[in-house]
C-alpha cells in the first residue's frame, strides 16, 4: 500500500539512508529532493537538502573548490528557504551558520547562530557552534562563556573542530592530542 504521507517517507527514507551510512548522501539526495517535489512546503525537508549538500562537499573528492563553494552556497540557499517557511526553525539558522563557517563567513554565521539560540536556548550544540566561531572572530571572552554553557548543558567537553595532523587547538590556543572527531554540520533529526 502506497504511504498516507509520500513526502514525509522520502524524508525518512533519506535520514535512514544518512543514518546507515552517512557516505550515500547522494542517495539520499535524490530522497530528499523528491520529498521537496511533492510538498515544497515543509521546511524540514529543505534543511535536510541543505544538510545533504553539505555532506557532499566532504564526499566529493572529484569537486573542484569552486564546485564544493557553490554546493554550499546551494546549502545556504536551502536553509534560506527552510527558514523562510519556518521562521522559528532553528536547527535550519544553526546549520545554515554551519555552512557560512566552512566559507569563513564567521560574522554572518554568528548572527544564525544568534538566532538559533534565540529560538531554542536549550540545544547544547548551538552553543558549541556559536563558540567556534566566536574564537574564529578573537572574541575568547564570549566563546569561553558559549563552552561553559555546552559543557554544562552536554555533559560532554568542547572540542573544537579545527585539527593540526592529530591534534585539536583549544580555545586558549594549547593543544590537544587525538581528540574526538567532531561534525559541524549535521543537527538533530527534525521531527
Amino acid at each position: 500500500p502506497a504511504p498516507s504521507n509520500p513526502s514525509l517517507a522520502y524524508h525518512e527514507c533519506s535520514k535512514q539512508i544518512l543514518n546507515h551510512n552517512p557516505t550515500n548522501a547522494w542517495v539520499a539526495k535524490g530522497y530528499e529532493s523528491t520529498a521537496i517535489r511533492v510538498k515544497p512546503s515543509e521546511a524540514k525537508y529543505w534543511n535536510g537538502l541543505g544538510i545533504i549538500k553539505c555532506l557532499g562537499t566532504e564526499q566529493a573528492q572529484n569537486l573542484s573548490d569552486d564546485g564544493k563553494r557553490e554546493l554550499i552556497l546551494d546549502a545556504i540557499r536551502n536553509f534560506g528557504k527552510a527558514t523562510e517557511l519556518n521562521p522559528k526553525f532553528a536547527d535550519a539558522h544553526n546549520n545554515w551558520g554551519n555552512a557560512l563557517r566552512i566559507l569563513k563567513e564567521y560574522q554572518e554565521a554568528l548572527e544564525h547562530y544568534n538566532a538559533a539560540i534565540a529560538l531554542d536556548p536549550h540545544t547544547d550544540e548551538f552553543y558549541r557552534n556559536r563558540a567556534r566561531t566566536l574564537i574564529k572572530l578573537g572574541r575568547q571572552e564570549e566563546a569561553q562563556r558559549d563552552i561553559k554553557t555546552y559543557e554544562s548543558m552536554s555533559g560532554r567537553p568542547f572540542m573544537p573542530s579545527e585539527r593540526i595532523s592529530g591534534t585539536a587547538v583549544s580555545p586558549d590556543g594549547s593543544t590537544i592530542e587525538n581528540p574526538l572527531p567532531t561534525h559541524t554540520i549535521l543537527t538533530r533529526p527534525s521531527d
